[in-house]
């Protein structure tokens, strides 16, 4: 992402006018900003786009100038943003656009569908079907497997409320939420939240010797009428693990200092997550923890091709039990299996790219 700031480093945080010339690439790139518009404002026009476009266009052109005006050998990163598409028309042919996904997209998940790069490093032939079903704009695929590493937040581990907790069941659910939108055109609203919680609650009540710990993430309890979250929070296997709300900072999962995601999935026997295209479920897999997909509004995707990896709201208490009571054989096969299909467990990706970038440049 792009930051501007009258510092030029914060931290581990180098601000673009930190750069040899910043100040003269500024200026050159908006007054080519402004040219552009000259020549550009009559397809805006004609495409009878709203009048506010033009402010965003004139951003995001400026960001995709400046970039390029900077003279880098290969623009690297996850290039999905407005600005990186204009990145394509301004580079010259010298320059290289690399980019990669931040997660394992598959059908029936849309995704973006305006990505234009030099290279993609694509995670397996899934996530390279994918982008080509998409209509991605791709000189070359270079397949390097999960692109990830083990980083973790900043904290002080698991409560010691929590702790105790954790300590009483024989069978702890990481119950792994996400963002929730209304009024708006997204995959989960408050109706899909509520009505998987209800679910959640109704098995607590048939299985008391489960644990369920509900993971906030991005102010998803903002969503819960208060009757549910009375519901929730009177049981003994259900627990709430909200994000801190900080003065003047607001929701930002980072900044709690206990109880973040990865303390808990260390500890828990299954992540079962909200949203069936979550990067959640991979980095749970790739630590060889089981999870389960709920998906109870869309096609099923290919994780239907394992035994209660993808559930819907029918079947999700069978799948719990079937996990719960699964043989060590059945859980290695599983883990097998998904590994031949994914490369889950192939910790190179990250390596390969920037070795791949490192030729480039050179």
């Amino acid at each position: 992402a792009f930051a501007f700031s009258n510092k030029t480093i914060d931290g581990d945080t180098f601000f673009l006018n930190s750069f040899h010339n910043s100040k003269k690439i500024s200026l050159t790139s908006l007054y080519q900003t402004y040219k552009n518009l000259f020549f550009d404002l009559k397809f805006i026009f004609k495409a009878q786009l709203p009048k506010s476009y033009v402010f965003y266009y004139l951003i995001n052109t400026y960001k995709a100038l400046f970039l390029v005006k900077l003279n880098p050998k290969a623009i690297f990163g996850v290039l999905e943003k407005n600005y990186c598409i204009l990145v394509n028309r301004y580079k010259t042919n010298s320059q290289k656009t690399c980019t990669f996904s931040d997660g394992l997209s598959f059908y029936p998940n849309v995704s973006i569908i305006n990505v234009h790069a030099d290279i993609f490093y694509s995670i397996n032939k899934i996530n390279t079907d994918h982008a080509i079903a998409n209509h991605w704009s791709i000189g070359s695929i270079k397949e390097v497997g999960f692109i990830s590493a083990d980083l973790r937040a900043d904290s002080k581990g698991l409560s010691s409320d929590l702790k105790l907790i954790y300590s009483k069941f024989d069978f702890k659910v990481l119950v792994a939420l996400s963002q929730t939108l209304n009024n708006q055109f997204y995959t989960i609203d408050q109706n899909y939240l509520e009505s998987f919680l209800e679910e959640i609650l109704t098995i607590s009540n048939i299985r008391d010797n489960y644990l369920f710990i509900i993971k906030e993430k991005k102010g998803e309890f903002d969503f819960i009428s208060d009757d549910l979250m009375f519901r929730l929070e009177k049981k003994e296997n259900v627990q709430l693990i909200a994000i801190d709300r900080i003065d003047k900072v607001g929701l930002n999962p980072y900044l709690s200092k206990f109880n973040h995601f990865e303390d808990l999935l260390d500890e828990s026997d299954l992540v079962l997550s909200l949203a069936w295209e979550s990067t959640v479920i991979w980095q749970s897999l790739k630590k060889k923890k089981l999870a389960i997909a709920y998906n109870n509004a869309f096609e099923q995707s290919f994780l239907k091709n394992y035994n209660f990896l993808e559930s819907n709201k029918k079947n999700l208490l069978n799948a719990l039990d079937f996990w719960k009571n699964a043989s060590k054989k059945e859980i290695n096969k599983f883990f097998k299996n998904i590994n031949i299909d994914t490369n889950i467990h192939y910790n190179g990706g990250m390596y390969k790219m920037i070795k791949d970038i490192v030729n480039i440049i050179e």
